[in-house]
């Protein structure tokens, strides 16, 4: 369904990595696409004849019992970081689809089983390290570039995102039936081996 031919890719390992591609590009000036998941459907993570940067081997998780918070690299799936988050008890409002990167679904919003309760990806992002197209490592938050982190928030193109910092909200039972939506108390219903219509 995708036919595009980048002329180079970069399989980057680290931040590092990620600026020494930026650089290469700019030193040529040839486009740039970013590969972070590699969900995208219709092929908007490669390009024709330019310079693919991709991240799929930045994939550690690093979650943070004391703070409730968890450092995710843009390799990560969400299975993935469901699996690691749930270790510690903690949700993670992100996607429907286990197959979905954590980068392409914060950076466009992110809907989730759990949207109607936490808000979407985004609204739990607390900063984001981001190498610059000038090839700079910048933090971003609320507090640091915070005009950079607005524009990241509202979905622009700020581009590369080396590593995200979630807030993450602490995990319920999922018979607590009060405070989620419609949608999932029918799949906790059907899931559910004690009821007989299942």
């Amino acid at each position: 369904m995708v036919d595009k031919h980048p002329a180079v890719i970069a399989r980057c390992a680290s931040a590092a990595d990620v600026i020494g591609a930026v650089e290469f590009a700019n030193e040529r000036d040839v486009p740039v696409s970013v590969h972070g998941g590699g969900h995208s459907v219709v092929g908007r993570i490669a390009g024709d004849d330019g310079l693919l940067i991709d991240l799929a081997r930045m994939n550690s998780i690093r979650v943070d019992p004391t703070t409730a918070t968890a450092r995710v690299e843009p390799g990560v799936g969400l299975d993935e970081l469901a699996r690691e988050t749930h270790a510690f008890g903690f949700e993670t409002p992100v996607g429907y689809n286990a197959t979905t990167g954590v980068a392409g679904l914060t950076l466009g919003g992110g809907f989730s089983w759990l949207s109607r309760k936490y808000g979407v990806t985004i609204d739990n992002l607390l900063s984001a390290d981001i190498v610059t197209a000038d090839g700079d490592l910048v933090h971003a938050s609320e507090t640091d570039n915070e005009g950079l982190f607005g524009r990241l928030q509202c979905g622009e193109n700020v581009s590369l995102v080396t590593s995200f910092n979630f807030q993450l909200p602490r995990r319920e039972s999922p018979t607590d039936r009060r405070d989620v939506s419609r949608t999932a108390r029918r799949r906790i219903q059907y899931n559910d081996p004690s009821n007989n219509n299942s």
